[in-house]
């Protein structure tokens, strides 16, 4: 994708300023140093960093509303997709990112560190861990997940987490609708899919079949 067409889609992010704009391509070319040392996304994927991990995980705030000071955890961050961008763009947005990988948690740290970001931590933990710890429950107003697991897992983990009538935004594609009428069948919770306007989505293939499951807890 050009660069004059990134930069075109960036500017019609919700809320976007020029300075969020510049720390994301800070960001961008931090973890292209960092994915030399390790592989926070795959080597072929590296050339396509905006089209296939930056853009996606600023998206959702086409098709999502997240409220002034919402507290999201973000669930496996690994290369800090959705959560680090979101922060960039959203500063007011109080977020957690959660890596069980101590190399990909490092990073994170250190991301946050190089962008001067507040309001945006990490856990180095399992996410099936926190419901033990009384900081943890009943205390984010969404969780996030981006290419983490299947939604009824990501139900259960999210679950003990989330306050009362909170909810799940899930990247996901239209393959995974399926999962998500099983997991909804067997668990009762209510969801909704949402996908990009038409006049997004044509930009590129991927952005066609993405698609993002809003669960609520009861």
């Amino acid at each position: 994708m050009p660069p004059t067409e990134i930069d075109r889609i960036l500017r019609e992010i919700p809320g976007i300023t020029n300075g969020a704009i510049r720390q994301l391509q800070r960001f961008a070319a931090f973890l292209q140093e960092w994915n030399q040392k390790i592989n926070l996304v795959s080597r072929k994927d590296v050339a396509y960093l905006w089209e296939h991990h930056l853009l996606p995980s600023l998206l959702v705030l086409h098709v999502v509303d997240f409220s002034p000071g919402e507290r999201v955890l973000d669930i496996g961050s690994g290369g800090g997709f959705p959560g680090v961008p979101l922060k960039i763009a959203r500063p007011d947005l109080q977020i957690v990112l959660v890596e069980s990988i101590r190399k990909k948690a490092r990073f994170l740290q250190d991301a946050i560190d190089h962008l001067g970001l507040g309001g945006i931590t990490v856990v180095n933990e399992r996410v099936e861990q926190l419901a033990g710890r009384a900081e943890f429950r009943e205390r984010f107003h969404t969780v996030s997940a981006r290419a983490v697991a299947d939604v009824a897992t990501l139900y259960h983990w999210g679950a003990p987490l989330l306050v009362p009538g909170g909810r799940w935004v899930l990247w996901k594609g239209e393959q995974d609708v399926s999962d998500l009428e099983a997991a909804q069948q067997q668990l009762g919770f209510q969801a909704e899919v949402r996908a990009l306007p038409t006049s997004l989505a044509r930009h590129h293939p991927r952005w066609a079949t993405t698609r993002w499951f809003v669960l609520r807890k009861p």
